[in-house]
């Protein structure tokens, strides 16, 4: 019965941790692949490596960093496996310097992420459409000036507003919550 406990004490402890590692172990990945897809599943996968190993975790030491090395070693190995060499986008210390970048701003990415999602919901019509379809649905700017009946240029210039529109509003967010 101890045993059993004690298995559910460190799933919770895991879940607990990882809810909040992951959205920044997702800002490394989607930041180093650029395929959509490809991100999703390499944060799954480092999900499964860390549940796997999480009893070679050591408490006293943050889990961030932890987690985002498991990244950095997935990221390499899915470059390798899609073009046979390892370090054809990034090298180690690359990836080493944009991992530490990440531990660094860590702590802010919950209010930037909330103030994106306060933002979005500001944002109307064509502006959020191809907001949404871009980003959320990983539709290509060709495809979205196909659909959307734009040329290729007007869409490429909605998504550049727009992103610019989003960035200025979340940066007046985060200023007045800072001056709270």
């Amino acid at each position: 019965m101890e045993e059993i406990e004690n298995h559910i004490q460190q799933s919770m402890q895991v879940a607990r941790l990882w809810s909040q590692a992951q959205p920044v172990v997702a800002a490394m990945v989607s930041g180093a692949v650029v395929d959509f897809h490809d991100t999703e599943e390499l944060v799954a996968r480092v999900a499964e490596i860390v549940v796997r190993n999480f009893g070679e975790y050591d408490p006293s030491r943050p889990f961030v960093p932890w987690t985002l090395g498991i990244a950095r070693y997935q990221i390499l190995k899915h470059y390798e496996r899609r073009t046979g060499e390892r370090h054809i986008y990034f090298d180690e210390q690359t990836l080493q310097a944009i991992e530490a970048a990440h531990v660094e701003t860590a702590p802010e990415l919950p209010n930037r992420l909330a103030a994106l999602h306060e933002c979005m919901e500001r944002v109307k019509g064509k502006s959020r459409q191809v907001l949404e379809m871009r980003y959320m649905h990983d539709i290509k700017p060709d495809v979205l000036a196909e659909a959307m009946g734009l040329s290729r240029n007007a869409v490429w210039l909605l998504l550049s507003r727009s992103r610019a529109a989003l960035k200025s509003c979340i940066e007046k967010k985060l200023a007045r919550e800072c001056e709270s």
